[in-house]
């Protein structure tokens, strides 16, 4: 997707909404993929409690499944990658739990 196709779907997401496009929530990502498909699968996750308030295992529920092609996934990346830098700049370093945990794992 081209920079300024990107830019202008940014700027009208209520729409896009308005066009009866599904949005939905997710918090966590599956991916798998061959040499021709990616599958990116987002999930919601929720944290459940049992009797007496006692915390739970949260539940994953699988909200969207997204199909691309690798080179779409690419482009994909590179947007992403581009949109995280300028909110970064912007509103200072996302911090995550995926991150902190991968960043603490040996290599």
């Amino acid at each position: 997707m081209a920079q300024a196709e990107h830019d202008r779907a940014a700027i009208v997401p209520d729409e896009i909404v308005g066009d009866g496009v599904p949005t939905f929530y997710v918090s966590s990502f599956n991916l798998s993929g061959t040499s021709n498909e990616v599958v990116l699968i987002g999930n919601e996750l929720s944290p459940t409690w049992g009797a007496e308030a006692a915390l739970q295992n949260p539940t994953l529920r699988p909200r969207v499944m997204i199909r691309l092609s690798p080179h779409s996934v690419k482009d994909l990346v590179d947007v992403l990658t581009n949109f995280v830098a300028r909110y970064e700049e912007a509103y200072g370093e996302l911090r995550t739990d995926y991150l902190l945990r991968k960043a603490s794992e040996p290599r």
